[in-house]
């Protein structure tokens, strides 16, 4: 694996996170 494949993959798995955070947490959409 290159280090933009390995870039890319930590950064869906930032969104996922963040998403998965957003939506367990009250008072967001």
């Amino acid at each position: 694996m290159n280090k933009m494949s390995n870039d890319v993959l930590n950064l869906a798995l930032l969104i996922c996170a963040a998403e998965m955070a957003v939506q367990s947490s009250p008072g967001h959409m």
